[in-house]
């Protein structure tokens, strides 16, 4: 009777810790999961704002060989740094918003700037590579 009760509570200890530890390793796979999904969103809105920049070099550079007004391609240029600047805040905030509500905390940056420098000094997760320091 003592080895049945020893057998069913080792089985039941052995159960608890088998959940235990697959919680833990669940959890940790979806973090992994999720970084290198907002690395790769990061890397979207990064390439978005090239394409940005160069459709607006390109722009003013037709606006000058068709010789527009000065000030109209001055106020182009403005209207344009305004637009792209909104559009990096409002793009961060929108990533930012649809963060799953138990990972909220996880967000390491706040704005453009600082979401930049995460997703430089974090692109190695981009390539799945292992970080070396």
């Amino acid at each position: 009777m003592n080895e049945l009760l020893i057998f069913l509570s080792g089985l039941l200890a052995g159960a608890f810790v088998y959940a235990v530890f697959y919680r833990i390793l669940g959890v940790g796979a979806g973090i992994l999961l999720f970084r290198q999904v907002e690395m790769e969103c990061l890397h979207m809105l990064a390439l978005s704002l090239e394409d940005a920049a160069f459709m607006k070099t390109a722009k003013q550079k037709i606006m000058q060989q068709f010789d527009y007004d000065p000030n109209a391609v001055k106020i182009t240029i403005n209207e344009d740094d305004f637009t792209i600047e909104k559009w990096k805040k409002i793009s961060v905030s929108r990533l930012l918003d649809s963060y799953p509500t138990n990972l909220v905390g996880l967000a390491n940056y706040d704005d453009w700037s600082t979401a930049m420098k995460y997703l430089n000094e974090n692109s190695y997760l981009l390539k799945g590579e292992m970080n070396d320091g």
